[in-house]
């Protein structure tokens, strides 16, 4: 007959109950570590669809610039709203009688836009071409 081995703490095979809570506290210490990662990520995702509906809207502004002839006064300034008044734009079209650095018959057409962002902060974007009077 053979003799019947005790069976002894320190002999068993696995992972304890504790072992499995520690292992898990230390795991979810570590995802709620990267939860500040995701609202950075939205916020930057927001801002680059703000700048990306700005970008779009100077380019329609200032294309509707060039090439028009006939402007009342110089300097001339135009304001605009955009998306439901989330944007305002101001044109500007100078050319050399207000600013002697613009060549002659070259009109210089600015466009600031201005917005609030979802943080509360005031942005400003400048968007500047030139283009030759008709």
């Amino acid at each position: 007959m053979q003799a019947k081995q005790a069976l002894t703490v320190s002999g068993q095979k696995g992972v304890t109950l504790i072992e499995v809570l520690v292992a898990v506290i230390i795991l979810s210490i570590g995802v709620l570590g990267l939860a500040p990662l995701m609202a950075i990520s939205v916020s930057g995702s927001v801002r680059g669809e703000n700048v990306t509906s700005v970008v779009a809207a100077a380019q329609q502004l200032i294309e509707a610039k060039i090439g028009a002839t006939g402007f009342a006064t110089i300097p001339y300034t135009e304001t605009d709203t955009f998306e439901n008044g989330k944007y305002a734009a101001t044109t500007t079209v100078t050319d050399d009688t207000v600013d002697p650095s613009i060549p002659a018959h070259v009109y210089r057409v600015d466009v600031d836009v201005v917005w609030t962002d979802d943080m509360g902060v005031e942005r400003l974007l400048t968007f500047t071409t030139y283009t030759t009077k008709n």
